[in-house]
């Protein structure tokens, strides 16, 4: 982990599955997936849907 300033970055290995998911989300607005590339556009597709089915 290196911290700089109001940021850290963490390295870690989770599962590739829901699990990967739940634990980013759960950090909020204050997460950036940084890499690998595919997960930050699956984490995009989560969030579409989430933001298609809470759209009224």
């Amino acid at each position: 982990m290196q911290g700089k300033g109001d940021y850290l970055l963490v390295e870690t290995s989770l599962p590739h599955n829901h699990v990967l998911y739940s634990y980013i989300l759960s950090f909020g607005e204050h997460v950036e997936i940084i890499k690998p590339q595919e997960i930050r556009e699956e984490m995009h597709n989560h969030l579409k849907k989430l933001q298609e089915k809470y759209n009224t």
